[in-house]
């Protein structure tokens, strides 16, 4: 009897055993046995089967490309036809086992998914994804091009280091990549490492956050929808390479600092600007290159500014003229032009009523009073101190 009872109790602890680990297997990630070439999920189980969406874990190719790529031998065919990745936009099949068991919108990209796949030159991520883990493309250090829908972690809601596009690449060392110091907000930063063969920056999503591409010295081409209306602040501050940039015809605001420190940019195309309101203070200060050889070097305000901030302009020193004539009701911040050395040429509003000027806009620059078309003394000009 006291045999019976033991195995009976042992029989019972058993099942109750089983019946805990079907219920945290219910409840948890399961990972796809899927081997072939392509993508591999994990399952996250909703509350209903409609709830249920996969996870993005990594990406498959065959033996015989992972001894190409270990060879370096990128430019093999059976390698380019790898290059491009793009994560499906509608539903997958999910296996397990072999075995379809349903078929899932795909919601996110997990951490490291794709870290250290050297084959890879071009990642598209497309409107479905809500979620994108942290150093999902470190180590990609031959990726050139990169679609997003959005910036950072997630597509709303993202705080510190987790609303910018350096929160994909990682922060542990990597050869044939940019060490790149990136703000996330006025005190705080992180050092990514982004690859020196990334170029082009894609952006899908109708929002560039502040701080959104701060930091990426090699990138030279941002493109972006017309949907998008704002720049935030520092959002392409330090872009030093960028230099295909369009300022869009929606866009109606550009925040403080957003273009600081892009040296390379020349044309952002102000002319088609016509919707913008508002620039920031100090946001295209230190570009150096921008107006080279673009109408003579010329700057004409759009009529529809109401805002050029402090220091907006300061040290453009390829600048060689200023014309504020279309300005209506506005407010022109201190040393705004300040630095541009190479102006010579200035053009007021016939009727400054409206208009609120600070001190010394134009301090540093090489301008003489009679090349002020519409002077006054306003205390713009350094000429303006002379006793």
């Amino acid at each position: 009897m006291k045999k019976l009872l033991t195995f009976a109790l042992c029989l019972t602890l058993l099942v109750g055993c089983l019946s805990v680990l079907t219920a945290c297997n219910d409840n948890q990630t399961t990972t796809s046995a899927q081997k072939d070439p392509g993508f591999t999920y994990e399952l996250v189980s909703g509350a209903t089967e409609e709830e249920s969406y996969l996870v993005v874990t990594g990406y498959n190719v065959s033996d015989e490309v992972n001894e190409l790529v270990s060879q370096q031998n990128f430019s093999d065919e059976k390698v380019q036809a790898v290059s491009k990745i793009e994560i499906p936009s509608g539903n997958v099949e999910y296996k397990r086992n072999g075995q379809v068991i349903g078929s899932y919108p795909v919601k996110e990209i997990d951490e490291s998914a794709f870290a250290n796949m050297l084959f890879i030159k071009e990642v598209v991520i497309p409107e479905n994804i809500e979620t994108i883990g942290s150093a999902c493309l470190a180590g990609c250090t031959n990726l050139e091009k990169l679609t997003v829908n959005f910036v950072g972690n997630k597509k709303d809601g993202n705080v510190n280091a987790k609303k910018t596009l350096g929160y994909l690449f990682g922060t542990q060392e990597v050869t044939n990549a940019t060490s790149s110091t990136v703000k996330y907000n006025a005190s705080g930063s992180a050092t990514y490492y982004i690859p020196n063969s990334l170029k082009t920056i894609v952006l899908t999503g109708d929002t560039v956050g502040e701080y959104a591409f701060n930091g990426f010295t090699n990138v030279e081409e941002i493109v972006l929808p017309e949907t998008v209306l704002e720049y935030g602040a520092y959002a392409f501050a330090n872009c030093s390479s960028l230099y295909k940039f369009a300022i869009g015809a929606n866009v109606t605001k550009i925040g403080d600092n957003a273009f600081s420190g892009c040296t390379s940019l020349v044309n952002p195309n102000f002319a088609d600007a016509t919707s913008l309101t508002y620039i920031g203070d100090s946001a295209f200060s230190g570009c150096t290159q921008l107006f080279y050889s673009v109408s003579g070097g010329v700057y004409t305000a759009s009529a529809n500014l109401t805002y050029i901030g402090a220091q907006a302009f300061a040290n453009c020193t390829a600048l060689e003229e200023v014309s504020l004539l279309g300005l209506t009701t506005a407010t022109v911040g201190d040393g705004a032009f300040s630095g541009c050395e190479n102006v010579t040429k200035v053009t007021l509003p016939v009727d400054a009523t409206n208009i609120s000027y600070g001190s010394l806009v134009f301090t540093g620059c090489n301008v003489k009073k009679e090349n002020v078309v519409n002077y006054v003394n306003n205390y713009l000009f350094d000429f303006d101190y002379d006793v």
